[in-house]
């Protein structure tokens, strides 16, 4: 379907046709598909070039009467408390975790001293990423669920 920005309105972006368009004359126009390529001009009404498909991090933004792509805005860091973040482990998964550290896994050892020493756990972190990546590697957990708890620590932190 074909898009349209209004010429007289700047900072619009692309859509379809509306319903009803002013003529220069004043008259309006109530139906798109009677609407010639006269009408469309005449209301300021110019095609929009399609939309490109983003690059991987971008996103696609109309400005200046042309796209355009522009960096995906990095997510807000929150954060979560050491608690809560323990609480998105399975009672399970979090024992084995203290049992590889007991056992002399100094990775492991690491992550859960650092996660001792703080009061809450940010969603930039690099502590979150590296624990839950190296859980992965010794086989305490699939990448499926790695992946569930990093995905539920971003949406439950605040």
């Amino acid at each position: 379907m074909d898009q349209y920005f209004n010429e007289r309105f700047p900072g619009q972006t692309p859509a379809a046709i509306p319903f009803r368009i002013r003529l220069s004359s004043g008259l309006t126009r109530t139906d798109p598909s009677t609407f010639t390529a006269d009408e469309i001009a005449d209301a300021g009404y110019v095609l929009a070039p399609e939309m490109p498909e983003p690059e991987p991090g971008f996103r696609v933004i109309w400005t200046d009467g042309e796209w355009a792509q522009e960096p995906l805005p990095s997510p807000p860091v929150r954060t979560l408390s050491r608690f809560k973040f323990i609480q998105l482990m399975t009672p399970t998964e979090y024992l084995q975790l203290k049992a590889r550290a007991a056992g002399g896994d100094t990775s492991m050892i690491y992550a859960l001293e650092m996660l001792a020493l703080v009061e809450h756990v940010e969603t930039d972190h690099p502590l979150v990423a590296t624990m839950l990546a190296h859980v992965v590697s010794v086989n305490l957990m699939t990448q499926q669920r790695a992946d569930e708890i990093r995905d539920a620590f971003y949406a439950a932190a605040v």
